[in-house]
Order: C-alpha cells, then structure tokens, then sequence
C-alpha cells in the first residue's frame, strides 16, 4: 500500500469522522516516543502527511485525546499537534520518526526516502543558521551527509562514511570529522564541556532533546499521552 492510495484515504477519512463524538478515558500512548513511532510509520503505510494534517485538522481539541479511533485519526491527530513546534524542531522529530528508505520504483533495492531527506536538508539549513559552523568552509553535500548520517538507523548508517563524504567534497578527513563533532553536538547536547586543562563546564542541551522536551508537553496537554497506556 502506498502513501498515496485514495481507497485508504477515503476510508480513514470516514472512520475518522464516524470517531469524532466518541470520549476517551486515559492517554493512548506513554510518551511521546512511542506516539510519534505510531504517528510516523502509520502515516507512512497509508496516507501522505497533508491528508493526515488535513483530518486531523476537523477534530475540535478536546485536552483529552481520541480513545478507540480508527489508525489514521490517531496518527493525524498526533502530526497537528506538531505545528505548536518551530519548524526547525518538526524538521528534527520527522528526520528522527519518519521511515528512512523506501523501495526505488524502478529496481525495487533501499533508497533513501525523499520525504524523509527533505527532513535532513532542512535540518542542515537550520545547522548552517545556528552559526555552529561558523569560520568552516561548509560544503552542502557534506553538511547535508553529515545530519544524514546523525539521524539514520543503525541499519542505514553504512550507507553515509565520512571518509567518502571528504573525498567527494575534496577536503581532508579531518575537516569532516571536526564539523561532525560539531554538528552531533549541536544536535545531541553535551554532558560536559572541557575548556582547557582541569576547566569543565556544565554540558548544553541539544536541538533533538529540545524538540522532544516540546513535544512531550505538547502530546501531554492534548492528552495524547500520559502514564497509562490504553489496552489495544
């Protein structure tokens, strides 16, 4: 089943407005890991994530959530509550959640997701913005290769090596570990930071752990989720 599959989106669509009177009695999920893991991989097996924002969008907020919904009301009313996040930070959680390859259409073999790329492009942007950067001679492909590389799963991480992104870009091994460092902190956070010798400083929060911590209180204020999880 594709995202785009009319048949699917009908009947989502239909479920979706059939759930809308119905109440809930506790959250669906326990955290917001899990709720966007549901989010983001239902989406992906059935509807594209506009039509998904789109139904979303004709349920009232109840400061509750939607108890016993059909999957595609679940999953796109979790995608709107999103939007209360800065695009930079919806651009991290769909680089982190959203399926990262997909089957090419020609030759069927594991191709990088254009959806899920166009993700790690807009984070790279936002890295270049953050000036973390700064005084580096940033070449795109690698900037791009590098966020790639941060989010992908253990499973695709093969498929980004540093050593080829440098030989690509025509620049040293050492440049591209030195923005890597810098773009994984800037990404991941520190626990602490060493400034010279004997000086360490409390570590920095980074932008993946920010986007997390908002939408935690997001999901959790909308009632999406909470300590206990609804039977299946």
């Amino acid at each position: 089943m594709t995202r785009n599959d009319q048949l699917a989106g009908q009947a989502g669509a239909q479920n979706f407005h059939d759930c809308q009177e119905r109440t809930v009695s506790e959250p669906l999920f326990k955290g917001a890991h899990q709720a966007l893991t549901y989010a983001f991989n239902y989406s992906a097996g059935t509807l594209d994530r506009p039509a998904m924002v789109k139904m979303a969008d004709r349920t009232p907020r109840t400061g509750r959530g939607l108890a016993g919904v059909d999957g595609a009301a679940q999953a796109g009313f979790i995608l709107r509550e999103l939007q209360a996040l800065s695009p930079l930070h919806q651009r991290i959680l769909e680089a982190r959640f959203m399926p990262q390859t997909t089957p090419c259409p020609c030759c069927r073999s594991s191709v990088w997701d254009q959806d899920w790329f166009a993700a790690v492009r807009a984070v790279s942007d936002g890295v270049m913005a953050s000036g973390v950067l700064s005084g580096h001679i940033v070449h795109r492909a690698v900037r791009d290769g590098i966020v790639a590389r941060y989010f992908a799963a253990k499973a695709n991480r093969g498929r980004v090596q540093l050593g080829e992104l440098a030989v690509h870009a025509g620049i040293s091994d050492r440049t591209v570990t030195d923005q890597n460092g810098k773009v994984t902190i800037w990404l991941r956070g520190s626990r602490v930071v060493r400034k010279g010798a004997g000086v360490v400083e409390e570590g920095k929060k980074g932008e993946e752990a920010r986007a997390m911590e908002l939408i935690e209180s997001v999901l959790r204020g909308a009632g999406i989720v909470g300590e206990n999880e609804a039977a299946a």
